[in-house]
């Protein structure tokens, strides 16, 4: 047995002759025998160790030692200390009594039989050791419950924090997440996968499977279905969809499903177990998604459109020309008139136009410039695109046809545009007048197409008949006007069942008025 592992025992007698008995006595015990000839020296000894048995001597010189046993009883250092009294005189059953009644455990009388005491004596050693021990024991026990504590509480902290990130991240990416249950059926769902699905945020509830498929759109469903309830996917169980959702209020919003399935282990490799993941908002990409299909179908019926206007135009500009010059440089003022009417439109991002701003734009490069010889007059209406593309033409080649050959042919001569609105074109038609003043006289054409390529003045009864067709595929701009020319010269393109004027489309009746010097 090493020093450290040995205990302390006190001793207190007054006379060395008794002191060394006891030496002797419990000297096989190999235990640390501590003396004291004294009550004080007894007492200076208790301070500096711990002892796990006190031999006191009855008669002491300065205090007895049952007055010796109650002072330490006192003290709760030793108020469980083991105290064996040894006396050769106090031997009464009084003494006795005294002795139990001061905190003795025994009381052993003189002549002392060593093995007795011996015996005694190890029976209180060993239940100090067990005694220590079992302390020992405890206060390892304790640090091991403040250590699993102190990390139960950090990894507590941890998970805490963790959370908080995941929130904080879901609101910042308007995320939410659920945890599906698929052996209760039973979805626990995050406060922001509750809120984008339409629910209280506080209500901590769990839903069934089917509670959560009702709010899925009927088209999407049984996908939704497949992916909680279906079987092994792929080697990693992942699963990636995109889904309607119809919340409470009827309103409905996409969501992308990014999860992964869990299946059991051992016996059961395909049994489903649970699925977990994630799910985001994705509403506004599927919207632009759809408007970008429909910006993509617009476009490419806008460059149907425009390629078939442009071969319309050469085919009409082939017309009646005498040499490839005169082809190109009508067919290349056409394109470019369209051209400016395109970049109007763009200006305005594609909203529309106002008429008055569209026509000045549109005849700027006819306008003199030092004469006001273009005026235009009526009220404000608005053009949508479709509109605005479709008369185009129609005011280039008056305009082309008047330089050349009508009002803006000479300095002096005038042309007024105006508009009003006409009621008996339709419930909301409008009426356009192109009138020429001041120019050579014309005769009436006889022939087809959007301005003569003649000169009339050199074919006299030229301007008898004349039918100019503009058609539109989409009546919410501007339908079908077709242009009548009587016996007065006077050319009335019409339409029907057309949008309101002021609102980009609108029924028009174009009259071209000629000028004064007309030969009937």
């Amino acid at each position: 047995m090493s020093v450290k592992d040995r205990v302390n025992i006190l001793v207190v007698d007054d006379q060395p002759a008794k002191v060394l008995t006891y030496e002797l006595i419990l000297k096989e015990l190999d235990e640390n025998l501590i003396t004291a000839g004294s009550a004080r020296e007894a007492f200076d000894r208790l301070l500096k160790h711990d002892f796990a048995l006190v031999l006191i001597d009855v008669g002491l010189p300065d205090l007895d030692g049952f007055q010796l046993a109650s002072m330490m009883r006192e003290h709760p250092r030793y108020e469980k200390t083991p105290i064996i009294f040894v006396s050769a005189i106090h031997l009464t059953d009084f003494d006795r009594l005294r002795g139990y009644e001061s905190g003795a455990v025994d009381y052993v009388p003189v002549p002392i039989v060593p093995e007795i005491l011996r015996a005694k004596v190890k029976v209180f050693i060993d239940l100090y050791r067990a005694k220590r021990e079992l302390q020992r024991m405890n206060e390892a026990l304790e640090d091991r419950v403040r250590q699993r504590t102190a990390e139960l509480q950090a990894s507590n902290d941890r998970l805490a924090e963790s959370e908080e990130r995941l929130r904080l991240a879901g609101d910042a990416a308007q995320f939410g997440t659920y945890d599906f249950d698929a052996v209760t059926g039973r979805i626990h769902c995050s406060p922001q996968l509750k809120h984008l699905i339409g629910l209280p945020v506080e209500d901590d509830e769990e839903m069934s499977l089917e509670v959560f498929l009702r709010l899925v759109h009927e088209e999407e469903r049984d996908a939704v279905r497949e992916c909680l309830l279906g079987k092994r996917r792929a080697r990693d169980d992942r699963h990636h969809l995109e889904f309607r959702i119809i919340r409470p209020d009827e309103s409905v919003a996409w969501l992308l499903d990014r999860g992964r399935a869990f299946f059991g282990d051992g016996e059961q490799p395909e049994l489903l177990t649970r699925v977990m993941g994630t799910v985001l908002d994705v509403t506004e990409r599927k919207q632009t998604e759809e408007r970008q299909l429909l910006l993509m179908a617009e476009l490419d019926h806008r460059v149907k459109n425009i390629l078939a206007n442009v071969s319309a135009i050469a085919r009409l500009s082939s017309r009646r020309i005498g040499t490839v010059d005169e082809f190109v440089r009508a067919l290349d003022a056409r394109i470019q008139a369209i051209a400016r009417a395109h970049s109007m439109l763009r200006e305005d991002n594609w909203t529309g136009i106002s008429l008055q701003s569209y026509l000045s734009e549109l005849l700027d490069p006819f306008v003199a410039s030092k004469a006001a010889n273009i005026a235009f007059t009526g009220e404000e209406i608005w053009l949508k695109p479709k509109a605005a593309q479709s008369l185009v033409l129609v005011f280039h080649e008056l305009a082309t046809n008047a330089a050349k050959y009508g009002a803006l042919s000479v300095p002096e001569g005038k042309v007024s545009v105006s508009w009003v609105r006409d009621r008996e074109t339709g419930p909301e038609g409008v009426k356009l007048v192109w009138a020429e003043s001041g120019g050579p006289p014309v005769d009436v054409f006889c022939g087809k197409g959007l301005r003569p390529d003649r000169d009339p003045r050199r074919e006299p009864g030229a301007w008898r008949q004349s039918r100019t067709s503009v058609h539109t595929r989409r009546r919410d701009l501007l339908p079908e006007r077709s242009a009548r020319t009587d016996d007065q010269g006077t050319a009335e393109p019409e339409c029907d069942d057309a949008p309101a004027p002021g609102q980009g489309g609108g029924q028009f009746a174009l009259q071209r008025l000629p000028h004064p010097g007309r030969r009937g």
